[in-house]
This record gives structure tokens, sequence and C-alpha cells, in this order.
């Protein structure tokens, strides 16, 4: 068996995974479920996605918020960030993606799958060698492509 990638997950990927019924957020979870991917998440991250589930917007009571984390947590790796390498490198991005993007470099991602244009853009102009060293940013259609055919059958079955 292959080793699961190592990702990052973009929050409104993550939530879009754990709210969504569509299929591409079922494909986005059975491929965490089914260790073709490993999430990578810090305390930070999390501390974040229990925030936005909380948002009053989402009508989601607390029993539904802890079924969704322990739905997930147990298929992510946790990467304890150094804060001396945080966020003045991506100064310029919300602070969702900063710390994406902190997570992604220092837990030794993959891949940082994100459709947002803003982080698209940043990479496109950064001149630093910490950003060429950023694993491979992919939006979900290019995602789907990078899988084998054996993985791509496996999320759409």
């Amino acid at each position: 068996m292959e080793r699961a990638e190592r990702v990052v997950l973009d929050p409104v990927w993550l939530l879009h995974g754990l709210l969504g019924s569509d299929a591409r957020a079922q494909r986005v979870r059975r491929a965490w479920q089914t260790g073709l991917i490993r999430p990578l998440v810090s305390a930070e991250s999390v501390k974040r996605l229990m925030r936005a589930m909380a948002y009053p917007a989402l009508g989601l009571t607390l029993d539904d918020q802890q079924e969704l984390l322990a739905d997930f947590l147990p298929y992510a790796a946790v990467v304890k960030l150094d804060p001396a390498r945080r966020g003045t490198r991506v100064a310029s991005l919300p602070a969702s993606l900063s710390m994406a993007v902190d997570l992604a470099l220092q837990g030794d991602a993959d891949r940082l799958l994100t459709d947002d244009e803003r982080l698209r853009a940043w990479i496109a102009r950064s001149r630093h060698p910490w950003a060429r060293q950023l694993c491979a940013i992919s939006d979900f259609s290019a995602w789907m492509q990078a899988l084998s055919p054996s993985q791509r059958a496996q999320l759409l079955c």
C-alpha cells in the first residue's frame, strides 16, 4: 500500500469535507477515511476549526460539533508549530491561509489543497527560497487528476 499523502487542507476545503453532502465533500472525506491522505493539523488550526463550526449560521449543536471532530481528528497528524518560524513570511495573506502555509512548511506536507487564488498569486510572485520549498499546491480538479486510476476509483465509488 502506498504511503498516505501528507496534506494541509485549506480551511474552506476542510469545512466543506466535514459539512457538505455533495460529491466533492464525499471524496475529500473518503480520502482521509481510506488513508489516501493524512491531513495535517496544529493546535491552532483545530481551534480555528472549532470556532468556525460554532458559527450560529451553521446551526450545529455542541454535540454535532464534537461528532464532526471525532469523525476527522483520528485521521489527522498533529504538527507542533515552532512559533519562531511562523507568520512573518506570509503576512500579506489572511490568517487562515498564512497558517495553512506555515503548517505545510513545518509539517513537511506533500501537498496543500486549496482553491484560493490569493495563495496561488502569493506563490507566483514570491522569490523567497522557503516559498519554493512549499509543497505542491492543488485545486480540487488538479488533485483528482494527480491521483492514480486506482486512487480515483477508490474515491468515486
